[in-house]
């Protein structure tokens, strides 16, 4: 059997458009030929895939079969030349990239589809976990890089970047904690805290716990559902939390002599390694996140 890819791109543009003449202008050839092609396609496969009326072409059962078969090789040779032409350009062909789940959000999302778009035919990999995990991750060569909220400590072999600021609030369920209510630290030493695991990992707990009875999580969804429940108070990124504050499904409050806390995200990858076009799009669009502090 010999049938050219000239040969199903003419087909499938046939049938997708209806006509030799709407094929041809899709394709950028004469509708002569696409009916060439395509008529010199049915004896390749000695199969009738078009009844031809005067003014209209009918597909047929076997042209239907033989259709979806068809548009899937397109694709693949579409496919192929993509990752040809990528190749010729020396672009990334993946990219393995690790989010800790205290930051993750849809504008973090939205910054590693931006590698997508610029290079729609690399294999993408996010990884999620928490912040001593995705250090873990990164030191393996697991990930290229990674975004944490960052442990306020240096890691050897390891650089680290600051990408942008962000206030840390206090929330709490409705049935827990007042709208605007100012806790004293012995009020909040009676309630349950939530309290991510990298506070202790890194040892911040002097400064970020106040209960008395604490509730470890390395998953900020997690966490909001324990607390929609009613059943402890967290400290968590203001612009996360904020969708559940503006629908009064929780409620941010402030501690009795507190000031606000103000941490950062950072970019951690190895120390001396090249990083690739895909790592300094996604940086950059981090980079250009504005600061969340209020």
């Amino acid at each position: 059997m010999d049938y050219s890819l000239a040969q199903l791109q003419a087909f499938v543009s046939t049938v997708e458009h209806g006509s030799f003449k709407d094929a041809s202008i899709e394709l950028n050839k004469r509708p002569q030929v696409i009916a060439k092609l395509v008529a010199a396609l049915e004896d390749s496969c000695d199969q009738l895939l078009f009844v031809r009326h005067v003014r209209q072409l009918k597909i047929t059962t076997e042209g239907k079969t033989l259709y979806r078969l068809a548009r899937r090789v397109i694709l693949d040779a579409q496919a192929f030349e993509r990752q040809l032409s990528a190749m010729d350009q020396n672009q990334p062909s993946e990219f393995k990239l690790a989010i800790d789940t205290s930051l993750a959000c849809p504008m973090v999302s939205g910054c590693y589809l931006a590698v997508l778009e610029e290079f729609p035919s690399i294999n993408l990999e996010v990884l999620s976990g928490g912040t001593s995990q995705v250090i873990e991750w990164v030191r393996r060569g697991q990930a290229e890089m990674g975004l944490i909220f960052s442990p306020l400590t240096e890691e050897q072999g390891l650089t680290q970047i600051t990408v942008y600021n962000f206030s840390v609030v206090e929330v709490a369920s409705p049935q827990l904690i007042n709208h605007g209510a100012v806790v004293d630290e012995h009020q909040l030493a009676q309630l349950p805290q939530l309290v991510p695991k990298f506070v202790y990992e890194y040892k911040h707990d002097n400064i970020y716990v106040f209960s008395d009875k604490t509730i470890v999580s390395n998953n900020v969804e997690e966490s909001i559902r324990i607390m929609l429940s009613g059943k402890a108070w967290c400290r968590l990124p203001g612009y996360i939390v904020q969708p559940y504050l503006d629908n009064q499904q929780l409620h941010e409050f402030s501690i009795e002599g507190a000031n606000r806390v103000v941490w950062h995200a950072s970019i951690v990858h190895p120390e001396q390694a090249e990083l690739s076009l895909a790592s300094d799009i996604f940086m950059e669009r981090v980079q250009m996140l504005p600061d969340r502090i209020s």
